[in-house]
């Protein structure tokens, strides 16, 4: 004797298979590969040592993104023909107002911290 499927238990089935389906989320991942120290200073324009004097960030809205400007006060130059005594980087991300873009594995600064930057256009 063969067993026919009920429509009860055949709506079930597909009821759970777009449930399984509706639910499944992709999923992205980050590969971070860490350079030797002869690649960074080879590969670096310029690098410096400093202290972080300033954090500011504004929105720019022609590309409507945030960037975030930090204004280093230049102690040594140890490569590079840096002539300035400050040095402003700008970065992708930032919060202004209630507006924020985070932008994962950019550096953090905070203003007073020392820092050694290895530079590149």
């Amino acid at each position: 004797m063969e067993r026919v499927p009920s429509q009860t238990s055949l709506k079930s089935l597909i009821v759970l298979l777009l449930f399984l389906l509706c639910s499944t989320q992709s999923s992205f991942a980050t590969t971070v590969i860490t350079p030797s120290d002869d690649d960074m200073v080879i590969g670096a324009r310029a690098i410096l040592r400093g202290k972080v004097v300033a954090i500011e960030s504004s929105f720019d809205a022609q590309t409507e993104r945030i960037y975030t400007y930090i204004t280093i006060k230049v102690r040594e130059v140890l490569k590079g023909q840096i002539t300035e005594r400050r040095v402003v980087l700008k970065e992708l991300g930032g919060q202004v107002g209630d507006r924020t873009s985070v932008i994962y594995g950019n550096p953090q600064f905070k203003k007073g911290e020392k820092v050694l930057l290895y530079l590149d256009t």
